[in-house]
């Protein structure tokens, strides 16, 4: 099979543990562009967060954040948008906050958090290359109000308590909403429609690249609705188990060019 559209996650994927892109990437990045054939990128992260790859890779196409929750073109422009209810996030917010859990929401390019938000904040604005702007606590569940919120991350040094956020939402919500963790410490709440399975139809369809010609490639649960739209889909060797029993093919790992490797072997050889 012939495949003119590359469909990938970027961390634990593209991307080193340290957010690097490997040389061996990049090459074989602009091999994809010398052919033809497109890349795009999606990811849990807002656009603004993806953008610092867009342009060191020299990526001129669309790209899809919060697992498909906005997609957008090369210029910014909003293509594909499915935010949150604002009851929705009302309840959700409320719901966390009660549960001592800190609440980050997300909303086109702005990261809003709490006014006493700490943890791991720091580091996220390391990661996406952006500050957040922070509001009195009181006031993050009346957000979705005002402005449209694509994502709420519920974000705990405690897992366990993630956990039970992740099994009493589902079971209260599993019609509104998909629910991903991006990190042990991090739990990412979407509209329904926000997956990167559709995510991946959305790009196909701009691109007009049959989904059939299309390959994908992650590491993490929320990239298996991709792998069963994609015409061919390559886990990670650094993904779990259960990620890999979904993929087509394995590669190696992210730390090892395994993005590379796979790419020049499905689609440039």
């Amino acid at each position: 099979m012939v495949y003119k559209l590359v469909v990938s996650d970027i961390d634990g994927t593209l991307v080193t543990s340290r957010k690097k892109l490997l040389a061996e990437t990049v090459d074989v990045v602009n091999g994809l562009q010398v052919a033809g054939i497109r890349l795009c990128l999606v990811s849990s992260r807002p656009p603004k967060g993806m953008r610092m790859f867009l342009s060191q890779l020299k990526l001129q196409t669309p790209a899809a954040g919060y697992n498909g929750g906005l997609v957008v073109d090369e210029a910014g422009k909003v293509l594909v948008r499915y935010s949150l209810s604002a009851g929705l996030v009302s309840d959700i917010v409320a719901y966390l906050q009660t549960l001592g859990v800190d609440v980050w929401l997300f909303s086109g390019e702005e990261w809003f958090v709490g006014e006493n938000s700490q943890d791991y904040v720091e580091d996220e604005e390391s990661v996406l290359q952006m500050a957040p702007i922070r509001r009195a606590q009181s006031t993050m569940k009346d957000m979705g109000k005002d402005v449209g919120i694509e994502k709420i991350m519920g974000v705990s040094r405690k897992p366990d308590i993630l956990e039970e956020v992740k099994k009493n939402l589902l079971q209260n919500y599993a019609s509104q909403i998909n629910i991903a963790h991006s990190t042990g410490h991090y739990l990412d709440i979407t509209h329904i429609q926000a997956t990167k399975g559709h995510a991946l139809r959305h790009l196909a369809e701009i691109m007009q690249v049959p989904l059939e010609q299309t390959l994908c490639i992650g590491d993490m649960d929320n990239d298996i609705p991709m792998f069963q739209e994609a015409g061919f889909s390559i886990a990670m060797g650094n993904a779990s188990a259960h990620v890999k029993a979904e993929a087509d093919f394995v590669t190696g790992s992210n730390e090892e060019e395994g993005w590379a490797e796979a790419i020049k072997h499905y689609v440039l050889s």
